[in-house]
């Protein structure tokens, strides 16, 4: 019956064992899936970002070559150096939070698993306990 009984836990404790490896295996393609997806979808819009600024800069020299017979011109092209600056600076502060949401999903999976690894010692822990309790009642 103890036999019985130990042979019965390292079955149940294998099942729930595969059963939690499969788990992580699906939440590890998940988190991939929506990782690559995120990472192409912030690549495409720093490239967006990119042309605009070249277009906007291309349009504001050519503004500011016009304007220039009127005595403006230097301002202009400083309100476009400006402009230019503030938008580099925009899109180094969105690629550093990107960076900041990529260190944080990679901490977040590091926790999951380590909330998995956890929850199998404990469950492993439950059936020596029971096992023990098993060999003491007999």
């Amino acid at each position: 019956a103890a036999e019985a009984a130990a042979a019965a836990a390292e079955a149940a404790e294998a099942e729930e064992a595969a059963a939690a490896k499969k788990e992580a295996r699906i939440e590890a393609i998940e988190a991939k899936k929506a990782s690559k997806q995120k990472e192409v979808q912030e690549q495409r819009q720093v490239a967006a970002d990119k042309k605009a600024m070249a277009e906007i800069e291309k349009a504001a020299k050519k503004q500011a070559l016009k304007e220039l017979r009127t005595g403006e011109a230097a301002q202009q092209i400083s309100e476009a150096r400006k402009a230019r600056e503030e938008a580099e600076k925009q899109l180094a502060d969105m690629e550093e939070r990107e960076e900041d949401e990529k260190q944080q999903r990679e901490f977040d999976e590091a926790m999951r698993k380590a909330q998995r690894q956890s929850r199998a010692i404990e469950s492993k822990l439950g059936m020596v306990a029971a096992e023990q309790t098993l060999v003491a009642a007999e």
